[in-house]
């Protein structure tokens, strides 16, 4: 009987998700553009509507780049069904070789062990009703924006965080950090303005506070006078030899486009690696620094534009390149963490290194008394005698040779 379109197109799902991870070095590579679509994707779905050249298919491009960029991601998942599972810290681990990663240390106190997990889809429906019922009653406008949604995303991921596939459960926990961070960026600080000093704050207070005057320092030390006050920045229009001003909305800013960098990217240093080894933290602290000063060096570049060429130059730079240069660093950026930090091959040196320390306890030797004059055996870790100058000896216990 011929198979239906369904079970043809899981089969097709299984296959390349089969050559996906046939290789290691092609997950890695795949992995990385995975992450770049679903960055961007998602960077497109929260100012879709605020674009200077705004179309509805620039949305949808938006969450096809999310869809994509999810198979990619999950496709080692599809590949090996049988994945165990770590459900709590304790379970993680017995999950070898998978070992517990920080964010299954994160969650695992969070929920109390697991325990607090089977409310999440009831602290879910708070969340949304609270995002809806604050639009509705404590707002100007009910229509909901970009923090809405990054908030009643955090709310769905509660809703369904119980309910996801032992096989998803890595994913899973990407996605409650993922939004809990953005959620942390844009919601909670836009919350506590509204709370306690504007009622009528707006995410606009972000670039005020965080964009508009490092770039006019910026600007200023590369020769462009300018100034500026809150969101709006003069600068000199050279083509008609007049001053210009330009609104920085924090939609416009790249902002939103860093924010979610830096949530996806502390999201997936917490669920990929076990430990936070300085290699880590020094290169999660680089990414957040960087990301910074690349939307900076965006918006320098955007002002230079329309100093030289005019404001409509500013503007079409803005709608088409502006992204596009934001994402030359960050592209090369994920490909390059993606190639440095692979945890598999730190898993495997903590794993050689756990050996060697059974080994010496096995043979009666403190692991904190070895020095660098001490000899061991590289295949079963046994203590030997230094090898004689004049050739390779060989180990006494597996007949290895000691170089």
């Amino acid at each position: 009987m011929t198979a239906g379109l369904p079970e043809r197109l899981r089969a097709a799902l299984v296959r390349s998700a089969a050559w996906i991870t046939a290789a290691h070095g092609r997950q890695r590579r795949v992995q990385a553009a995975a992450a770049v679509l679903a960055f961007q994707g998602t960077a497109f779905i929260l100012v879709a509507n605020k674009l200077v050249l705004a179309h509805p298919a620039v949305f949808w491009g938006g969450v096809l780049m999310i869809l994509a960029g999810a198979f990619l991601l999950v496709a080692p998942s599809l590949a090996r069904p049988a994945r165990p599972a770590r459900k709590t810290l304790a379970q993680a681990a017995e999950a070898r070789p998978l070992r517990p990663t920080l964010g299954d240390a994160l969650i695992d106190r969070v929920t109390l062990g697991g325990r607090l997990t089977r409310f999440f889809p009831v602290f879910g429906a708070l969340v949304v009703a609270f995002d809806i019922l604050f639009n509705r009653y404590l707002t100007t406008s009910p229509e909901l924006l970009s923090t809405d949604f990054v908030v009643l995303g955090l709310g769905a991921v509660l809703i369904a965080f119980p309910f996801f596939p032992e096989t998803l459960l890595r994913e899973r926990n990407f996605l409650l950090l993922f939004f809990a961070a953005l959620t942390l960026v844009f919601g909670v600080p836009l919350l506590a303005l509204r709370f306690g000093q504007d009622p009528y704050a707006s995410v606009d207070e972000y670039t005020a506070a965080f964009l508009t005057p490092q770039l006019s320092f910026l600007l200023n030390a590369l020769g462009t006078p300018n100034s500026y006050v809150s969101n709006i920045l003069w600068y000199p229009d050279l083509t008609t030899g007049r001053t210009a001003a330009v609104y920085i909305a924090t939609s416009c800013s790249g902002l939103y486009s860093m924010g979610i960098f830096m949530a996806a990217f502390a999201a997936l240093v917490l669920t990929e690696y076990p430990r936070l080894t300085s290699r880590v933290a020094g290169l999660l602290g680089l990414g957040i620094a960087l990301a910074y000063l690349a939307n900076l060096l965006r918006m320098v570049i955007i002002v230079e534009v329309g100093e030289h060429y005019g404001s409509p130059a500013l503007l079409w730079t803005h709608a088409n390149l502006g992204d596009l240069i934001f994402l030359l660093w960050v592209a090369p950026f994920l490909w390059l963490t993606y190639r440095v930090l692979d945890p598999s091959k730190d898993e495997a040196l903590e794993h050689e290194a756990e050996r060697f320390r059974a080994a010496l306890q096995e043979q009666g030797i403190d692991p904190a008394a070895v020095t660098e004059d001490d000899w061991f055996c590289a295949e079963c870790f046994a203590k030997v005698d230094a090898p004689e100058p004049q050739g390779a000896a060989a180990c006494p216990q597996c007949g290895a040779a000691l170089g």
